[in-house]
This record gives structure tokens, sequence and C-alpha cells, in this order.
């Protein structure tokens, strides 16, 4: 709808504009089952990512409705260190490696997320994510975010508390790692 209106007003649209889509499904109640299913599934993931922890229903259906599927399959690279980022991947199902010079840090599991820096830097990526098995990701991309976040005051407040909130916790994480070999090297 928000697509239908930016086209109505670019095209002279003068007085308020309303848009509504409608979609068409079969009739086929276990192919409507599997689809509430699946929306359910996509929802239930995103909520429980901390990036969208401050979002009400109306906000992660806005974050759901931005999200790309992807499906990768077993061994395929999602994103290589150094590559430019410019989006976030949450693990719908399957799982992620993620590794550093070639060495295996950790696994993103389902309802895990990578990225969520790439959504304020586009600095390129510090990590390599492969897919260990056929993994499904919701790939939310700052432009898709940004665009959003400048028509929706709340949402982008939300957003971008979210996103302060996880990048303090990683600066103290940071901290007391530091702090620890700091204090290590000093005995």
């Amino acid at each position: 709808p928000e697509a239908l209106i930016r086209y109505a007003n670019d095209s002279g649209g003068k007085d308020n504009i309303t848009a509504i889509v409608v979609r068409v499904v079969a009739a086929d109640e276990d192919e409507g089952r599997r689809r509430a299913a699946e929306v359910k599934l996509r929802l239930d993931t995103l909520r429980a990512v901390p990036l969208f922890r401050y979002l009400g229903y109306k906000g992660l259906v806005k974050i759901h409705n931005l999200v790309e599927l992807n499906t990768f399959e077993a061994d395929a690279v999602v994103f290589a260190e150094g590559s430019r980022g410019d989006a976030v991947y949450v693990v719908l199902d399957g799982r992620l490696a993620l590794s550093k010079a070639d060495q295996r840090l950790t696994d993103v599991a389902p309802g895990g997320h990578v990225g969520e820096l790439a959504l304020v830097e586009k600095g390129p990526r510090q990590i390599t994510a492969r897919a260990t098995e056929q993994t499904r990701t919701l790939v939310l991309r700052r432009e898709a975010l940004f665009e959003a976040m400048g028509a929706d005051a709340r949402l982008s407040m939300k957003m971008l508390w979210a996103i302060v909130q996880s990048t303090l916790g990683r600066l103290q994480v940071t901290r007391a790692e530091l702090t620890a070999a700091w204090r290590a090297a000093d005995q």
C-alpha cells in the first residue's frame, strides 16, 4: 500500500490518498494453515531478536513486511569477511557457522541473528557466515529499514534505542575482556 500511495502522490495526487491491497488465496485449507504457520514462525522469530524487543505487534509486522526470505544450501557463504555489509540476517531454520580468518568462532541457531552493526555502518564484515545445512534467513536491509524509520517516528525511536542498547552491551563485554587481559598481563 505504501508504494501505491507514493505512486499516487508522485503522479500528482492532491488529496488524502488511501490504498488497500487485498491478497486472494486459494480455498485450500491446508495451504492457508501452512501460510499462517509460516507467518507466525517469522513473527515469533523476529520478536525474539533483541533488535526488535521494543516493538509491539504493529511494529513487528512492519519489520516482517521489510524482510526478504533467503535460502542457503549447506556450505553456502552467506557473507564473507571483508565484504561490504548492509543487512542483518535472522536465522529462521537451519544453522550458520561464523568464522574469522578460517577459524570457527560460533554457530547461530534458529532465532539467532548476525550482522546488526551493518544497519549502523556500511563497513567491511569482520567475519564470514556460512550455512552448515540448508538454512533459511530473514534478511533486513539497511536501506529498507531506514526508509521505514523515516516514515514512522515511533518505529525509528524504538529501533534506534534497541541499536544503542545492543552496542552498549557489546562495549561492556569488550571492556570486561580488555580489563581481564590487562589484569592477566599485569600479573
